[in-house]
């Protein structure tokens, strides 16, 4: 029985041409260096160019395979903008939103809510883009339409290629696991273990980025605002008041003005203090010196 021995410069010219045939990395060789930068003989290159060729067109075979265009790819996001008449016409909106969504075969991603007199609601949607139009259409008849968009990305061309990637970079690390257990030595295996995390380290870069593009294409984004219609408000703000309600806002103002001028004097107080006593102590200085020039001015009046 013959048993095969990978030798060292067969191994590590596999490493190179792994990293040249791999979608959108590299690792450069330079003349008669190897993918660790380890000096090669005439000999070596020649014991290894069979191999080099056999993975060439090995991988040239298999980068054809996915160079075959994807389904379009596109990512959708709309914006819908709806008035109602009554606050709590906002919850019970949103409330409807959340089961279109459902039904549509969707869900709730983000929801928000602000205001008490005259509330405000956002609401994020996902539904599967072949539902869109439909589940715009119900949103809509929720309350008046005030404003809509619409907005589509093509992106197949990016999920192609990052697929591309993916493919070649499985392909090169189930090589790069291949060479480590035909690896003779612990140079050969730290050589082609350092290039196997580097290779692993994209592919989960890629798998992410694709796991992304398919949450965006696959699920479109449909988000819903709801408020209170303007119209609505400013009826209520302009309404003649009524006597209670002036006599109630003219006691708030009567309470707020003397809160002013008490909080004007609790500011002033330390400086009229201050002042007084600094105008006291002169009077009586200033009634000090007086008092000794009068007393001999009296004397010479009396004689």
């Amino acid at each position: 029985m013959t048993h095969t021995r990978t030798t060292p410069t067969r191994c590590l010219a596999a490493i190179g041409v792994l990293a040249a045939v791999s979608v959108g990395c590299s690792l450069g060789n330079d003349g008669g260096t190897d993918a660790v930068g380890a000096p090669r003989s005439a000999e070596a290159e020649d014991r290894a160019a069979p191999d080099i060729a056999a993975d060439s067109a090995t991988a040239t075979a298999e980068q054809t395979s996915f160079d075959a265009p994807f389904d379009q790819r596109v990512i959708t996001t709309a914006r819908l903008s709806l008035s109602v008449t009554e606050a709590d016409d906002v919850g019970a909106a949103v409330t409807r939103a959340s089961s279109i969504a459902a039904s549509a075969g969707g869900y709730v991603q983000e929801r928000q809510a602000s205001g008490r007199d005259h509330p405000t609601a956002l609401i994020v949607l996902r539904v599967p883009p072949e539902r869109l139009d439909a589940a715009v259409e119900e949103l809509s008849a929720l309350g008046n339409v005030e404003s809509g968009s619409l907005d589509t990305d093509d992106v197949t061309d990016e999920y192609t290629d990052v697929s591309g990637r993916i493919a070649a970079l499985e392909r090169s690390t189930a090589r790069l696991r291949e060479l480590i257990s035909e690896a003779g030595d612990v140079t050969q295996i730290a050589a082609v273990e350092a290039e196997l995390t580097r290779r692993e380290q994209e592919l989960e870069s890629m798998l992410g980025r694709r796991r992304v593009l398919d949450d965006q294409t696959l699920m479109s984004t449909l988000t819903v605002e709801v408020r209170v219609a303007d119209a609505i408000v400013t009826e209520a703000e302009t309404t003649a008041p009524s006597a209670l309600s002036s006599l109630e806002a003219g006691w708030a103002a009567f309470r707020i003005g003397v809160g002013w001028v008490v909080a004007v004097l609790a500011a002033l107080l330390p400086f009229i203090i201050v002042t007084a006593t600094a105008f006291f102590v002169l009077r009586v200085v200033s009634r000090l010196r007086r008092s000794p020039q009068s007393q001999p001015t009296e004397h010479l009046t009396a004689d």
